[in-house]
């Protein structure tokens, strides 16, 4: 039996029973642990759960069998229904230095879960001198779960376990403590030889937000693992320093390098500095949405800017296109003169993102404009004009989205204008929806158009 069925069983199970004790002796709730049958196994476990601490020994004895389904569920139990009792965690320390290693593992884990201090000495032993390495890796994250000081020294010397994955494990956990001592050793470990080390280094770092980190984690962005390089970008966003403004502004230039988190990153630091540098970088690259939306996060100050590229018609389709979407992000209705003169521009892809542009920002002022739009050569524009009508809601539309509804030989654009009347409520569209239910040939639209019915007649 897998980990997941056991415990969807035992929740189903506890409950119906988690009201009522039973009074079976103890002799025989172990006889009907240990039997074969899964479904007495687990009516077995929920009949402990108002027995208290009589019930964690029974737990406790289970933890040393030899079936591996028992001592899951074991686990299982102490984890959910004896998560708050201290004395839950002496039997999975002992199981953590005395049983094989599918129950060590399991029990570092389960104790990292309680977040016991209690713990801490037995889980460091375990992450210092265990023969196994993933039980190694689960005591390290354990003890990050647990956040206690006392473990940051162990963690800090384990940096230089032998296997990566240990490694990595320790990096993460000192990033989760946040302790300052471990930031030059993290700032070592920027160097190892793993790049996943140095990926789990560099993210640890971020966390802790020590200024200390910031000319290595720039370092790091030259590093030769694309990952690791992303990773450092990150951190860098993380811990706001300005310092990395210029460096990551570079990163936008550099076609190898991690430009999508280094758009990111740029947004956290919010300077000013990186506004016109991520403008250029848009319809450049694959990461046109994550500059879009870091240049919203950004503010006022790429408003204009984002308009200028929009209405400036020298400007490559793919730039202009992706600044319409940036606007609609930004959400100002400041933009909306700029993108309803947009709905109009020879490119069909700079019409579609301003369309649903337009849809972002919410302002019934450009239901006219967008109504016109339905009637847009290009699908594409259609079905993003119908899916900005449904956004606004302005009850002004629903007639020439019926009409689209009847009318537009392309399903998706049929489907659109379907969820569209439903997203506006007014019941005036219900004959229209039944009857495309009936009639229309697309599944598809007859799906939307039935899920669109069912919104209206809830309102």
């Amino acid at each position: 039996m897998k980990i997941g069925s056991i415990l969807v069983s035992m929740l189903i199970v506890l409950s119906v029973s988690i009201c009522s004790a039973t009074n079976q002796s103890e002799d025989k709730i172990l006889e009907e642990i240990n039997d074969s049958n899964p479904v007495t196994k687990i009516l077995a476990f929920a009949s402990i759960v108002d027995m208290g601490d009589d019930g964690l020994d029974l737990m406790a004895q289970a933890l040393k069998s030899d079936d591996q389904d028992f001592k899951i569920s074991a686990f299982i139990w102490m984890d959910i229904i004896e998560m708050d009792n201290p004395k839950s965690v002496e039997p999975l320390i002992e199981s953590l230095s005395s049983g094989d290693d599918n129950t060590r593992a399991i029990a570092a884990l389960s104790l990292g879960w309680k977040k016991d201090p209690e713990a801490v000495d037995a889980l460091i032993r375990s992450m210092e001198n265990d023969n196994n390495n993933t039980i190694r890796l689960y005591s390290a994250l354990a003890l990050g779960w647990i956040r206690d000081p006392i473990a940051v020294d162990p963690l800090i010397n384990d940096l230089q376990d032998g296997d990566d994955d240990a490694r990595s494990a320790c990096a993460i956990a000192l990033g989760w403590i946040k302790d300052s001592r471990a930031v030059d050793p993290l700032i070592g470990s920027l160097q190892d030889e793993n790049e996943n080390v140095r990926l789990c280094s560099a993210f640890a770092l971020g966390w802790i937000r020590d200024p200390s980190a910031v000319d290595p984690l720039i370092n790091g962005l030259r590093d030769g693992d694309d990952d690791v390089r992303s990773a450092c970008a990150a951190a860098l966003g993380w811990i706001k320093d300005s310092r990395a403004v210029d460096p990551l502004i570079q990163e936008l230039t550099n076609e190898s390098s991690p430009l999508c988190i280094a758009s990111v990153s740029l947004a956290f630091i919010n300077d000013t500095r990186a506004i016109a540098p991520m403008i250029e970088s848009l319809g450049n690259s694959s990461c046109d949405e994550q500059i879009a939306g870091a240049l919203a996060f950004m503010g006022e100050p790429a408003l204009y800017p984002l308009i200028d590229i929009l209405s400036n018609i020298d400007e490559y389709p793919e730039k202009r296109a992706a600044a319409a979407s940036a606007l609609g992000s930004l959400g100002d209705s400041r933009a909306i003169d700029a993108l309803v003169e947009s709905l109009t521009d020879d490119d069909s892809y700079v019409r579609a993102k301003s369309a649903k542009a337009l849809g972002d920002i919410g302002d019934s002022r450009a239901n006219d404009a967008i109504i016109s739009a339905l009637s847009d050569e290009d699908e594409f524009v259609r079905f993003n004009s119908a899916v900005a009508l449904g956004m606004i809601g302005n009850s002004d539309a629903i007639d020439p989205l019926i009409e689209v509804l009847e009318d537009d030989y392309v399903e998706y654009v049929r489907a659109s204008s379907a969820e569209a009347l439903g997203r506006i409520g007014d019941p005036k569209a219900a004959d229209a929806l039944i009857e495309s239910i009936k009639d229309d040939e697309s599944e598809y639209v007859k799906s939307s158009a039935a899920d669109a019915l069912g919104k209206i007649l809830k309102k």
